[in-house]
């Protein structure tokens, strides 16, 4: 009896064979339909033509082989604190050894007598065939046959649950020999333009691939499909929310400006006055400016954005000033508040901590209009905060801010033009697709005598090898200069982060000597707390600064030379790049440590990139590769890191094609039928699309 057809729309409990129990548990897994099945792709395959046999192996060689436990067992090295466990692989043809470092669990997931495809480099120890750290998928009987006595290309599927490759295959194959029609979702000349298989056919390529051509085509159509569903939602963004929207035209003579440059002294580099220019450009006109500023650590984005203030108020506008942290938001106050004093622009600071009955006299202020520029951390955001007249909104370290928080600051104005900023610098072709929407301003060049990163020295040290490390921030000491020792932040665990601290004090104390003066910082603070904790290293009471990453950003401390960071292996490149931009920032140079303690691979490589390169935008750029784009930015939070198959990292050429036809078909079409149905499909696939505009 032929199963019943299938639409695209129907419930997986319609589809034969799955069950209402394994229905539950794809439900729980976003799997509520046909169609979200289908794009459930498969994460590997095994092509016959490319499997290994054992016998015939030689070094060197990055294979695939098929094989069965023989024995499997685990062992620690007490002196490094590191578990190797060991699997005997035969084949029929022969033995190999299989060594996974750090990941004993696999002794009770790996069990003698499971068949395994492990692919990985092949070695010789002591006349020993082995593979270090293979990858490996389980496999069952039919699994086997299929692979190894027929010609096809056996697609393997991560599991759910109990729902291994073999019930997706079954069901996949069920569903594509009943479904009754798959429409296409991209305009047919886009299809056609770009020599892209139709939707039906490259479903059935992806899952059951004809051929490795025919694989690759198909993966070719859905990365493109992707992404050009990513771009035509952002085109719609910025359509909607730039080129429909009416906004504020700020115009002003400048003159402020001009006053605030002659009294600090401050001369702009190149960068900064073209960033300048491009922001007074923007607000100039109708239309609210909606443009990003990045530079690298030490560029003086602040700078030109207080610049960007001054010029609003002097427009008869109002300043919102965000920024993640109390202890940067005071930072960014104290350094331009007596120069902004002098310019009769009034300020005014709006924190958690503030008393409640200043507060409401801000408030009042605020409303009234007596306060130009508020700077402030999240508590801008109370629904109790009014402006008279908010025209300019800076979000200063943009990544930290979630969405709904970026929109609740910019409805309190009408239209207000606005500029986040980040000193992460953001690969190019993420620019493309995230920011898409965005207008960019780069800050290339440093300040005169701020060379931060040119003038501070790299290291990688293991912590057998931590003395060196406080040797040096002891010598800088003595010669009266500060330093910093960081912990990783362990936000599951209080008593951790605690605990992390406590250790890092034993080990400042142990190889710099009790007589060091210190100070704690760390988020769980009381304000007050941290506070008095920068108070006393800004002063130079204290020598050294034991922190969390909550110093991460924007502590601009001149006097400090030496980073110290514990635990490197747990930080992202990024994070490691800006801890290194704190210290070198006066007039002498800087010395970064990253100690680690049994680094992955990805670790290693994140520190090798750090130690080998000072340039915040090549490094953004390897940082791509390294990790992905699902971590850079925090997307994988944000709902813009849904991509299945398409890579920032390696599909660059196919991102700026699929930018130009969607932002072309999006911004010169007409509103038809087809172009409703694409945005209906983009917004159901990238649900938190409102993040391009206010992100």
């Amino acid at each position: 009896m032929a199963a019943p057809s299938l639409k695209l729309n129907d419930s997986i409990f319609k589809v034969k064979g799955i069950g209402d129990s394994r229905a539950r548990i794809l439900k729980k897994n976003n799997i509520n339909n046909v169609e979200q099945i289908l794009y459930y792709f498969p994460r590997k395959y095994i092509d016959r033509s490319r499997i290994s046999v054992i016998g015939e192996l030689k070094p060197g060689e990055q294979v695939t082989i098929i094989g069965v436990i023989k024995s499997i067992s685990s062992r620690k090295i007490p002196r490094r604190n590191l578990t190797i466990t060991e699997a005997i692989i035969f084949d029929s043809t022969g033995y190999l050894t299989a060594i996974w470092f750090g990941r004993k669990f696999l002794e009770q997931r790996l069990t003698q007598g499971l068949r395994l495809a492990l692919s990985g480099k092949i070695s010789i120890f002591r006349g020993r065939i082995q593979m270090e750290n293979p990858e490996f998928d389980i496999l069952e009987e039919k699994d086997v046959l299929e692979a190894l006595n027929t010609g096809r290309i056996i697609p393997l599927y991560s599991s759910i649950s109990r729902l291994n490759s073999i019930f997706f295959r079954r069901i996949l194959k069920l569903i594509l020999n009943s479904i009754d029609e798959i429409p296409e979702i991209l305009p047919l000349e886009i299809v056609t333009k770009n020599h892209l298989l139709p939707r039906d056919i490259a479903f059935h390529e992806i899952h059951f691939p004809s051929g490795m051509g025919q694989l690759q085509e198909a993966r070719r159509r859905f990365s493109y499909e992707e992404l050009f569903l990513l771009e035509a939602g952002i085109a719609n963004l910025k359509k909607k929310f730039q080129l429909e929207r009416k906004g504020n035209a700020i115009v002003a003579s400048g003159d402020l400006i001009k006053d605030f440059l002659r009294i600090t002294g401050f001369k702009l580099t190149p960068s900064q006055k073209k960033a300048v220019e491009e922001i007074i450009f923007d607000m100039r006109r109708e239309k609210p400016m909606n443009r990003l500023l990045e530079g690298d650590v030490g560029s003086g984005k602040t700078l030109v954005a207080i610049i960007a203030s001054i010029y609003v108020v002097e427009g008869g506008y109002q300043t919102a000033f965000m920024a993640p942290t109390e202890v940067l938001s005071e930072q960014q106050l104290q350094k331009f508040e007596e120069p902004l004093n002098k310019l009769n622009i009034r300020t005014g600071i709006f924190t958690s901590s503030i008393k409640a009955s200043e507060k409401n006299k801000l408030l009042q202020r605020l409303k009234a209009g007596e306060i130009d520029i508020a700077f402030g951390t999240h508590a801008l955001l109370y629904e109790n905060i009014e402006f008279k007249n908010l025209g300019f909104i800076v979000v200063d370290e943009q990544h930290r801010f979630g969405t709904i928080q970026r929109k609740a600051l910019i409805e309190k104005g009408n239209a207000p033009h606005v500029l986040v900023m980040t000193a992460t610098p953001i690969p190019r072709t993420l620019a493309l697709t995230v920011f898409g929407d965005l207008d960019i301003s780069v800050i290339k060049d440093m300040p005169d005598g701020k060379m931060v990163n040119n003038r501070t020295f790299s290291y990688h040290l293991l912590e057998e090898e931590r003395v060196k490390a406080y040797e040096t921030l002891r010598e800088e000491i003595k010669k009266g200069r500060q330093g910093f020792v960081v912990v990783p932040l362990v936000e599951e665990s209080e008593a951790l982060e605690i605990k992390a601290l406590k250790n890092a004090e034993e080990i400042l104390r142990k190889f710099s000597g009790n007589d060091i003066k210190y100070a704690i910082l760390h988020g769980r603070q009381k304000p007050e707390e941290k506070k008095e904790a920068m108070r006393k290293f800004r002063e130079n009471k204290v020598s050294v600064l034991i922190s969390t990453t909550v110093i991460e950003v924007g502590i601009d401390i001149a006097n400090a030379t030496v980073m110290i960071v514990e635990n490197a292996e747990r930080f992202g490149l990024s994070q490691l790049h800006q801890l290194r931009g704190r210290v070198g920032r006066g007039k002498h140079k800087g010395f970064f440590f990253a100690i680690t303690n049994l680094p992955t691979e990805e670790s290693k490589a994140r520190i090798k990139a750090l130690i080998e390169c000072n340039d915040g935008f090549e490094l953004a750029e390897r940082d791509l590769i390294i990790r992905g784009e699902g971590e850079i930015l925090g997307l994988r939070q944000s709902g813009m890191s849904m991509l299945k198959l398409a890579r920032y990292a390696k599909d660059q050429k196919m991102i700026i094609k699929a930018k130009e036809d969607a932002f072309s078909f999006i911004l010169g079409g007409k509103e038809d039928l087809t172009s409703q149905l694409l945005l209906s499909e983009a917004k159901k696939r990238y649900n938190l699309f409102e993040m391009a505009f206010i992100s």
